[in-house]
């Protein structure tokens, strides 16, 4: 929607500061607002009494020969979030990067660079096809905090730097151990015990265990000892050999882990 389309705006690399006052040349017809460009009506325009014809005449015939620059000045970015987890994968997608401008190379590719301050981590080359580019990669190890991406474009010499987003710290790591039954017995509840630790503090949170289908088939919190019992709900369990999972869902020290357990459910009699 108008208003939202802009994420970043920069001049000479600098990004536009919503209290800063700059001064731009433009045609009177661009300053009266027209194209939609309606907030130049809302500045304070000076009429030079030059002819954008004759600026024009005058810079070619101080500046030739001239070339033509094919970079673009307005990059649309598609799926870059505004935050991802430490160790996560960046990605986004570029999808407009060839001028229609008659002679205009297309894009053969892009390189990407975070950076987290001033320290650069290269993220790669990618190829562009039809004008688009999808750049995902692994965020560099050990980076939090608010970085950006700034991407260049070849041969084209687009550059673009992106809306800044953050990278959260993960949480520390916590063991789990799953005790349960080998064999369950189809429709009884079947007890499970479960424990998770760190060197961290005293972990909090809950463990679900769920089947292979995702169904959830028990959850419980967690003690102060970091104990959680749990009788598991084994009505909807086919039988046979079966894997379930269960997930610890972290807190604001430990990070989430999961853990695999493999039992056999016996079939009910029938009678």
């Amino acid at each position: 929607p108008e208003g939202e389309r802009i994420t970043s705006l920069r001049v000479d690399g600098e990004q536009v500061g919503a209290d800063t006052t700059y001064k731009v040349a433009v045609p009177s017809f661009l300053a009266s607002g027209g194209d939609n460009f309606r907030t130049f009506a809302e500045g304070t325009a000076v009429d030079t009494g030059l002819l954008d014809y004759e600026v024009w005449i005058d810079y070619l015939g101080e500046n030739s020969p001239v070339a033509p620059s094919f970079a673009r000045h307005a990059v649309q970015v598609e799926g870059l979030q505004s935050s991802y987890e430490e160790g996560g994968t960046v990605s986004f997608t570029l999808p407009k990067l060839d001028l229609t401008s008659l002679g205009s190379p297309q894009t053969r590719s892009v390189t990407a660079t975070l950076y987290s301050g001033d320290t650069p981590y290269d993220l790669g080359e990618f190829p562009v096809s039809d004008g688009a580019v999808t750049v995902e990669r692994a965020l560099p190890d050990g980076v939090t905090g608010d970085v950006r991406v700034e991407v260049e474009a070849t041969p084209t010499g687009t550059t673009a730097v992106l809306p800044p987003f953050s990278i959260e710290e993960s949480g520390a790591d916590a063991r789990l151990d799953v005790v349960t039954l080998p064999f369950v017995k189809q429709g009884s509840p079947s007890l499970l015990v479960a424990r998770v630790k760190g060197g961290e503090g005293r972990p909090t949170g809950s463990l679900t265990v769920t089947d292979a289908a995702g169904t959830k088939l028990g959850s419980a919190r967690l003690t102060r000892s970091g104990v959680a019992v749990l009788l598991l709900d084994t009505r909807r369990l086919p039988a046979g050999a079966q894997v379930l999972t269960a997930s610890y869902s972290g807190d604001d020290t430990y990070a989430p882990v999961e853990r695999d357990l493999k039992v056999t459910v016996v079939a009910k009699k029938k009678r």
